[in-house]
């Protein structure tokens, strides 16, 4: 044998041994040894990191085995360019690292980041929709839980009391802003604190006053012209019989009004022990205060239960050979209702609608009812209701918008403070509602839904919904216009407009007109469009995020924020995650007026910035085409100290930028503006993943396991089998045994 070849084999060998070695011994050591030491080791390691002398845990340095873990499981760690850990490797090492700092009394941190929303693409992606590894992990279930209400759909719930207002103003017990591309509502977040509680009892205070004595309030009487007494009551049934009655009731009153009450808070019938309970209660009560006072506090402890405030689902079905147990049909009617809308289960009514009904309302049987008729109990029967909750016509399905407001985040440009360098005709309201109706009206056509939106160039502007709402609002204003009146600025324009044939648009506010600038219209020479989505300015927009909504929420107060747009690409479209700030870094951008915005980012390229920067700036740059109000540029201004004033000087906008470390080669690579990186990402399989796994998070309040691979490959194919239809991956998310089932 020559030496060559002898050498060669003994290479093999070694590396047959070492993959051998590393494969039966999972200790830290080991995986440091050979993954981390090429650039962690002796006095120039990376970032001044020398593990080769922190081989394993120790109270001295259990901070930094806590990024260690970080790193390796966000598979930041080992660099691209390095040789990779498999999955298992990873998996063996991270497990070896727990066991080791347990002994030292501390935690793996991230056993518990990986439960928050910011935290979610921790996961690797890879490993999420390897359909092998997905095939071992067995079948899928959440977690049993209790839900806390949305607020809308706890307002919802209040509007059942219809005269409540007439008591005084009530509050809302808790708040949930949309997230600014962060899923807000998990249902492990949220608990009923003191402050909570304190402002649930005195809502629940006005409902039994309002369901008892009622509410008596002077008001004027036009009729009459005087002030009279008016009494706002809204007595259940079973209660007017017994505070119109001096006796005490008996038990088949006291009961009626228990069950009564239920129906109305709970939206259920008592079990025997809640009835004996609360019947025990009333009657108790009855005997202290009276009958009326009793009602009153009954009522109260009803409404203080802890299912009107949570949706309980923990799986009241029978347990299958796995363990896991289906939720019940009660669970099943509340997590389908509030799935897509904000409306009780009680409220959905299924089945055809009234002869010469112009709402299409169905009369049939509510989805509570269906469940409690046992139509809600198969997969299919599931599957059916689903599919025609959605396509319900008359039902509006707020959660379906708000999904994608969170996942953009373009909601928040009402909250990004411009100061005095935004005018009156910056109105973000209109900005965000153009927003809605562009995403309502791509769900609606359910094509290709999530490419639409990074690349289509039809956008809504200032549509108020159809071409027969659009003639009654012009009509409205131009009826307004009388001799005398044609020099008011806000006539004149109509009055120009309609004399020349064209179509104005419908505000008679000139300032609110003004906000189709920020689309790089003139509203003085733009015609507008009565048929919308229309086709923008050539080249100039692409997509969702070249909304003025989505650059402005994604901007600072004075200028663009590349590094958080580039971050936004990065963990919603690539599925993949930035470490926090270390808190020795002053992430301040320097200001010179002298200088373009990228000219002053160059402090981000210094080694150990541009580690995590090279993953966010390069995504954010080609947006410099657009100013922080998102409108359309190819200069530059500079010179600028003040608010409003003009630029001392310009230069031409730089637009180039990349992909780098994508997690899929085709992906990586040059661009040359932010058209070729939307539409380069559009078409990428690990982007519509990551679509999907926000639309998990979202859907199931909480984040993905690799228990739920086999859920999320199902999704993504129905989505991609339905050529897009976002309709299709939400039913099968929705029927999904992650959604179904209980652990």
């Amino acid at each position: 044998m020559s030496f060559r070849r002898l050498l060669a084999c003994l290479l093999v060998l070694s590396s047959l041994k070492l993959a051998s070695t590393l494969a039966d011994d999972a200790s830290v050591t080991n995986f440091v040894k050979h993954y981390c030491m090429d650039c962690h080791s002796g006095s120039s390691a990376e970032s001044g990191i020398a593990l080769d002398q922190l081989l394993a845990p120790s109270k001295d340095n259990l901070e930094l085995w806590q990024e260690v873990a970080r790193q390796v499981v966000s598979a930041n760690m080992p660099t691209a360019d390095a040789e990779q850990p498999d999955t298992n490797e990873s998996q063996r090492f991270v497990e070896a690292l727990r066991a080791e700092l347990e002994e030292l009394g501390q935690p793996l941190e991230i056993d518990y980041q990986q439960h928050q929303p910011s935290y979610a693409n921790l996961l690797n992606h890879d490993r999420l929709f390897d359909r092998e590894l997905a095939a071992e992990q067995g079948p899928a279930a959440s977690p049993p839980r209790l839900w806390r209400l949305h607020p809308e759909a706890y307002e919802d719930y209040l509007t059942g009391f219809r005269q409540l207002n007439k008591g005084g103003p009530l509050s809302k017990p808790f708040l949930l802003s949309d997230g600014k591309g962060v899923i807000s509502n998990y249902a492990s977040l949220y608990a009923v604190d003191s402050a909570t509680l304190g402002q649930l009892m005195l809502n629940c205070t006005q409902i039994a006053q309002l369901q008892t004595s009622g509410f008596r309030k002077l008001e004027m009487d036009r009729k009459v012209k005087k002030e009279v007494e008016r009494v706002y009551q809204q007595a259940p049934e079973s209660f007017t019989a017994i505070m119109e009655s001096e006796a005490v009731p008996g038990q088949e009153q006291i009961e009626a009004a228990v069950r009564e009450e239920f129906g109305i808070v709970l939206r259920r019938k008592p079990t025997s022990e809640e009835l004996a309970k609360f019947g025990a209660l009333l009657k108790d009560s009855i005997g202290i205060g009276g009958n009326v006072n009793g009602l009153r506090t009954m009522a109260m402890a009803v409404m203080l239960r802890p299912e009107a405030i949570y949706r309980m689902e923990v799986g009241l079905g029978e347990k299958d050979e796995q363990g896991r147990r289906l939720l019940s049909p009660y669970e099943l009617a509340h997590a389908i209702a509030y799935a897509l809308t904000d409306e009780g289960p009680d409220q959905l009514r299924f089945g055809p609608p009234k002869e010469r009904d112009r709402s299409q309302r169905p009369t049939g049987p509510t989805l509570l009812e269906i469940a409690e008729a046992g139509e809600l109990e198969t997969r299919e029967d599931i599957r059916r209701f689903v599919e025609q909750l959605w396509d319900a016509k008359h039902v509006e399905k707020p959660r379906v918008l708000r999904f994608f407001r969170e996942f953009f985040g373009y909601h928040a440009v009402e909250t990004v403070f411009k100061g005095d360098r935004a005018g009156k005709e910056f109105n973000a309201k209109i900005l965000v509602k153009d927003a809605d109706m562009l995403v309502l009206h791509l769900v609606e056509q359910d094509r290709e839904v999530l490419k639409q939106l990074l690349t289509t160039e039809k956008f809504f502007v200032q549509w108020p919904g159809s071409l027969s709402e659009y003639e009654r609002r012009i009509k409205y204003i131009t009826d307004r216009i009388r001799p005398g009146n044609t020099k008011d600025r806000k006539y004149k324009y109509f009055i120009e407009w309609v004399g020349k044939g064209g179509s104005p648009i419908p505000q008679a506010n000139p300032t609110w007109r003004k906000t189709v600038q920020f689309y790089n219209l003139d509203e003085k020479t733009w015609d507008y469009p009565t048929e919308q989505p229309f086709q923008m300015p050539e080249n100039q927009r692409v997509g969702m995020l070249t909304h003025p909504a989505w650059l402005g929420a994604w901007s600072g107060n004075f200028e663009n924020d590349p590094i958080r747009r580039g971050k936004w690409i990065r963990e919603h479209l690539l599925a993949g995650s930035i470490p926090d700030i270390p808190i020795t870094v002053n992430a301040a951008v320097p200001e010179d007026h002298n200088k373009t915005l990228r000219e002053r980012l160059a402090v981000t390229r210094e080694e150990y910035c541009w580690q995590c920067h090279r993953k966010m700036e390069p995504l954010g740059l080609p947006f410099e085409s657009y100013d922080d109000f998102g409108q359309f540029r190819e200069l530059e201004g500079l010179g600028a100290t003040k608010a409003l004033q003009k630029p001392k000087s310009t230069k031409p906008t730089q637009t180039d930028g990349g992909v780098i470390a994508a997690g899929d080669s085709e992906l990586d690579g040059p661009v040359k503006d932010a058209r070729e990186l939307m539409h380069r990402l559009a078409d990428a399989p690990r982007v519509r993943q990551s679509f999907v796994r926000h639309a998990f998070r979202f859907w199931m309040g909480r984040n993905e396991t690799l228990q739920d691979s086999s859920i999320l490959i199902a999704a993504d194919d129905a989505y991609e089998e339905t050529d897009g239809s976002f309709r299709a991956l939400v039913i099968s998310l929705l029927t999904s045994d992650s959604f179904l089932y209980r652990r």
